[in-house]
């Protein structure tokens, strides 16, 4: 992938949303049209949760694919980067128009800022 090819070696994608843990694979294979990825610089790390609520952003805990928790935690100042998607799931389930989509990635963005700069002394 374009992502692979980017990134150094020992690379962490940390996927944070309301998917469960057991449909995220399906997902990423584009619904199955894609094969299987072959990665070999980056380390695809599964997180649970809401990322509109405080709560859930405080502590990220990283899952196995059984969805149990693999004893790796994570505060929002280890990463050196964050990209926010829409939320791509709730559009298919027609829950969501694109603006509040709009709406719900700005509030991420805004609470994700305000936590950062909490944690950072």
């Amino acid at each position: 992938s374009d992502l692979e090819s980017a990134v150094p070696e020992g690379s962490e994608l940390w996927l944070f949303n309301a998917v469960p843990i057991s449909e995220r694979g399906y997902l990423l294979t584009d619904l199955g049209n894609k094969g299987a990825m072959n990665l070999q610089n980056l380390v695809i790390k599964n997180a649970l949760g809401r990322p509109t609520l405080r709560q859930d952003l405080l502590r990220i805990n990283c899952l196995d694919e059984f969805g149990s928790w693999t004893g790796e935690s994570v505060v929002l100042t280890d990463f050196t980067s964050t990209l926010i998607l829409a939320d791509e799931k709730a559009e298919e389930l027609r829950q969501t128009d694109v603006r509040s989509a709009d709406g719900r990635s700005l509030a991420s963005f805004l609470l994700i800022r305000e936590i950062r700069r909490e944690l950072t002394p």
